[in-house]
């Protein structure tokens, strides 16, 4: 499975490490392009490259989790006897 990295990978791991009350822009998915409002650095690179990595495997399972609900609901549809074709209208496949 492949995640696109253009999902702004960078800030959501911001995002999930970072409390509300702290300010920060962020140019790129790199650590190097973060910008603290207050000055500071709030994690360090080691944690944001780690963070990323979360950020990913989370996005991953939620699409498999995805992926896994549908199937299971053309699983049921298949056994309540709908065609191929009923199934691709219901579910948009």
């Amino acid at each position: 499975m492949t995640i696109n990295l253009g999902q702004a990978i960078g800030s959501e791991t911001l995002k999930m490490l970072v409390p509300d009350n702290i300010r920060w822009t962020i140019y790129g998915d790199q650590y190097s392009g973060i910008i603290w409002h207050d000055g500071d650095p709030y994690i360090t690179e080691e944690e944001f490259n780690q963070g990323k990595i979360d950020v990913i495997e989370y996005l991953e399972q939620k699409e498999l989790e995805k992926q896994n609900k549908r199937q299971a609901a053309i699983n049921k549809l298949q056994q309540l006897g709908l065609t191929e074709e009923d199934i691709q209208l219901i579910v948009g496949i």
